[in-house]
Order: C-alpha cells, then sequence, then structure tokens
C-alpha cells in the first residue's frame, strides 16, 4: 500500500522552503523539483504512515485498507492526512536530532499529534467516513463498562486504582503495566 500523504500533499500544509531546509545534507536546500522523489521525505512519510498503523493496530478500530481509501479520498481524508503531515514534519525535524525542547518549538503540532495516536491506540474512534457507516461514533469517546465489579482487593492497589481500571481501563490514572 501507498503512504497516506504524498510529497505534494507534504508540501501545502508546510512550507517547501522549510522542508527542502531540513531535507539537505548539504547545507544548500533541495530542489523545489527533488521533493517528490527524494528519498529522505518518501522514507519520513512511510515512517509517519506506519506510526499511524502501528497505533491503528493497537486500538483494533481501522484496517489498513480503510486508512488507505480514505487517505486517497478527495472529498474525505482530511484529518489522517493532516496527521500523517505533523509526524512527518516532526520527523524531518527530529532528523537533526533536535532537543525535545527544540522539536516541541520547531514542530508544535507533534504533541497534538502524538495525542491523537494515543487516542488511536486506546480505540478512541477519531477519523469520519470510514466505509459505509461502520464508523459512524468516530469522535465520539468510548462508555464505561458498568458491569464490571470490584470485588478482590490487591493489597498493593488502592480502592480508587482498582475502580479506575475497571470502570474506564484508558483512563491516565491507570497503569496498564499493574495495578498502581
Amino acid at each position: 500500500m501507498a503512504n497516506f500523504l504524498t510529497s505534494e500533499e507534504f508540501i501545502k500544509r508546510y512550507d517547501s522552503r522549510r522542508i527542502r531546509e531540513l531535507l539537505s545534507d548539504t547545507g544548500a536546500p533541495v530542489a523545489e523539483g527533488d521533493l517528490a522523489t527524494n528519498e529522505n521525505l518518501l522514507a519520513i512519510l512511510g515512517e509517519a504512515t506506519e506510526m499511524i498503523l502501528s497505533a491503528c493496530q493497537v486500538g483494533e478500530e481501522y484496517s489498513e485498507l480503510e486508512l488507505q481509501t480514505l487517505a486517497d479520498s478527495e472529498t474525505s481524508g482530511f484529518l489522517i492526512r493532516r496527521l500523517c503531515a505533523d509526524l512527518g514534519y516532526s520527523l524531518l525535524v527530529a532528523r537533526r536530532c533536535t532537543s525535545s525542547d527544540q522539536l516541541n518549538k520547531q514542530a508544535p503540532q507533534w504533541q497534538f499529534a502524538n495525542v491523537q495516536l494515543q487516542q488511536i491506540r486506546d480505540g478512541y474512534l477519531l477519523f469520519p467516513r470510514i466505509g459505509d457507516g461502520a464508523h459512524e461514533d468516530a469522535g465520539n469517546p468510548r462508555t464505561a463498562n458498568l458491569q464490571t465489579q470490584v470485588t478482590t482487593p490487591d493489597p498493593n492497589c488502592s480502592w480508587s486504582s482498582q475502580v479506575n481500571r475497571a470502570l474506564i481501563p484508558s483512563s491516565p490514572l491507570t497503569n496498564p503495566f499493574g495495578c498502581c
């Protein structure tokens, strides 16, 4: 399958002058016409695509085919292409071995993109307009399972931690590697 974003779509979202500077290893910006075939840019867009796919495999809400169809659509798929662009740009900035502070300054959408990836991993339905309405609730948070009961206390955990784990498994107060 193809990347979720082409280099032509990428430069619609980020300044091509800055992209050409960041892609250069010589100090002189990469030529404008070379962006479509630039191996570094294509690899970065591939990495961004796979970051999204990896999160979707954990979240188990979207298939690769659904996402590729959405990304290829001319009338929808704007969110997945934006996410891919934001991830790609941050990877491009990080290519210069910048510190996390500099990365946050030069690619401020990096943090938002990471939040979106985490939401996808947690199983939130972010991408609307997929398929035949199978994801009509995209963007809506999941509800807690109130059928779960916590009856056996874990001596290493507080009561509230156990309840959070049972009712809201994706809560930031819940440690996925253990109880507390």
